[in-house]
């Protein structure tokens, strides 16, 4: 029998892990961003808003240069925009006005679409396009703008990226800290299901979570894919005995093995509680 999961319950001394940056995670699951108050353009480095928004605050001068309306300056920071639902649709360097570093797009159901780097308003490096399913569609290199076609195909230094996974998601796949340390790194919100953010790229976490107590002992470790719980979900006590033990599929409960510290008697029903009460 399936039940769903309440991530924000499932694991009473790992509630930190989820209870970090709801504020910028939106309704549904599907997009993965949430909407953000803008900050001062006086700051001059950074802007994350709505896309309407964003063609008031900007636009493009005769000289091809990103500028803000109010005075004219060419930008130099990072742009984030956001559709009108509040979820990521893109993520850019600007250098003077123009393109400079990586640069992302992102579908509107949340996976991530490109991610192409620009030196000066040109691209230089990496261009790689995903479809919304994940699959790489195209890989190509550029030197000033012109793609180099003798590196066709990829190239070393990011050849292993796996369908549309970032660096950032890759470097976390396994991670291990406390809840404090958790923070820095995911969001989660315990209204939408148990949905787990990568918070720098804003996308649904896929991976293994080891998490630890403040004295560095094992809590729990946590399977996910997409952002929801996926395989085996295990809790410890402070004696370091397993204390539950349960497998989940795309965040539904499916078994148990061992819970309240006990082997799982498979006769039994398994309740609408969430799991680790």
């Amino acid at each position: 029998m399936k039940i769903h999961l309440q991530i924000g319950l499932l694991l009473g001394a790992a509630l930190v892990f989820t209870g970090c940056g709801n504020d910028s995670i939106p309704e549904g699951g599907k997009s993965n961003a949430g909407t953000r108050k803008i900050p001062n353009l006086n700051e001059g480095d950074f802007w994350d808003g709505f896309e309407s928004e964003f063609k008031k605050k900007f636009h493009t001068d005769d000289d091809q240069r990103l500028v803000r309306t109010t005075d004219a300056l060419a930008f130099t920071g990072e742009i984030t925009k956001r559709s009108d639902a509040g979820a990521l649709a893109s993520k850019a360097g600007y250098l003077a006005g123009h393109l400079d570093g990586n640069s992302f797009t992102w579908y509107e159901s949340g996976p991530l679409k490109s991610k192409i780097h620009y030196k000066a308003g040109l691209k230089e490096g990496l261009e790689i396009i995903w479809t919304e399913d994940g699959h790489e569609y195209s890989r190509k290199h550029y030197v000033d703008g012109v793609e180099d076609l003798s590196r066709a195909g990829g190239g070393d230094d990011e050849k292993d990226i796996p369908f549309g996974q970032s660096p950032e998601a890759l470097a976390l796949a396994k991670w291990t800290g406390t809840g404090g340390e958790f923070g820095e790194k995911f969001a989660g919100d315990p209204g939408r299901n148990g949905t787990v953010y990568i918070r720098k790229i804003e996308g649904l976490y896929t991976g293994t979570i080891t998490a630890l107590d403040d004295a560095k002992r094992k809590e729990a470790e946590l399977n996910f894919k997409d952002g929801r719980w996926h395989g085996m979900i295990t809790k410890w006590d402070l004696e370091g005995n397993i204390w539950e033990k349960a497998e989940f599929e795309n965040g539904e409960l499916i078994r148990f093995h061992i819970q309240s510290g006990k082997p799982f008697d498979p006769n039994q029903i398994i309740n609408a509680s969430p799991f680790g009460q």
